[in-house]
């Protein structure tokens, strides 16, 4: 079993904040959404990028 860290798990969140960046052609995203992206565990983290990426909606979170 892996120990997700603080420091890996914040990596990740400002990783996904990048992504939906590039993805909506953003250059902020809310604190509403940073809130909600930081309360997620690192493995939901992936599977959420995973899904916007796929599916180009932030509808799941909003």
């Amino acid at each position: 079993m892996r120990m997700d860290t603080k420091e890996r798990h914040q990596a990740r969140v400002e990783l996904v904040i990048d992504i939906i960046k590039g993805i909506f052609e953003k250059e902020t995203i809310s604190e509403a959404l940073k809130q909600k992206l930081n309360q997620m565990s690192y493995d939901d983290l992936g599977d959420f990028v995973l899904d916007i990426a796929k599916n180009r909606s932030l509808d799941k979170i909003e």
